[in-house]
């Protein structure tokens, strides 16, 4: 978990988790969880989300790599 204070009355929890669920470093995470939670501890928002591997391009092969997901959309 990462713990970020974004202003006095608001903290950001970050969970990250594998396929099977299990908490794991942030660069093994396939997905994780964003809580935002006010000076009480109650929870104002929660965002769920699923993590891709994005490719390296070089950047002769930028705008061709842009143009084929633009393609796939």
């Amino acid at each position: 978990m990462n713990d970020n204070i974004i202003d006095e009355k608001l903290k950001v929890e970050t969970y990250y988790f594998d396929d099977d669920g299990n908490t794991v470093e942030p660069e093994k995470a396939t997905r994780g969880v964003i809580r935002e939670v006010d000076e009480d501890g109650n929870l104002v928002r929660e965002t769920w989300g699923r993590f891709e591997e994005i490719p390296r391009v070089s950047d002769e092969d930028f705008d061709e790599y842009i143009a084929s997901l633009e393609k796939n959309r």
